[in-house]
């Protein structure tokens, strides 16, 4: 009987943990669709972009290359979108990715690795990173579910914990002395 309230806190937890995730998820996918939309832009597809555009995107590639390096993934995931935005291509949006992938986003990584090999420009080198990389994508979002279940499991357990109306020293010290001592295992005999 005791199962049954840990079986309604694991289920409450999994439903929070999914709605937290989802509402962030869901967010970050509508903007990693925009990013791929801007892929199949008729403005786009069939010109190439102005040479301030692509000075301006090459600009900010290198800025987020640099952020990569310095671990500032979130700069990082910026400057390429940036630069995405300015000269879409299937290779800023692998780096786009590859960032939101070292944020822990597996599955906007995912969505977005899928994308990539699905895109007719997409290279082979690129469709050869991306594919590598969806296996670690889909991984991650499958962690990152089971971090949040957790989180969301642990915080119900504490305010349970709270909620919980707590015993008066005198009666927790009776039910101490109530309870039979622990078996002592007997040594060996030499024999």
């Amino acid at each position: 009987t005791t199962a049954e309230p840990v079986a309604e806190l694991s289920s409450e937890s999994a439903h929070t943990a999914a709605a937290e995730l989802s509402t962030e998820t869901a967010e970050a996918l509508e903007d990693a669709a925009e990013l791929v939309a801007l892929l199949d832009d008729e403005q786009y597809a069939h010109s190439a972009a102005s040479e301030e555009d692509a000075a301006l995107a090459l600009e900010q590639h290198q800025l987020g290359a640099a952020a990569n390096q310095d671990e500032d993934y979130e700069e990082a995931a910026s400057c390429f979108e940036a630069a995405h935005r300015l000269h879409p291509r299937a290779s800023t949006l692998l780096c786009v990715a590859n960032m939101r992938l070292k944020q822990g986003a597996g599955e906007v990584a995912s969505y977005l690795y899928g994308v990539i090999l699905a895109h007719p420009s997409t290279t082979a080198a690129e469709a050869a990173m991306a594919r590598r990389k969806l296996a670690l994508a889909r991984s991650a979002s499958s962690s990152s579910m089971l971090a949040a279940c957790a989180r969301s499991a642990s915080s119900a357990s504490l305010q349970q914990q709270e909620e919980a109306p707590s015993s008066p020293p005198q009666q927790q010290q009776q039910q101490q002395q109530q309870q039979p001592a622990p078996h002592q295992p007997s040594p060996p005999s030499a024999g």
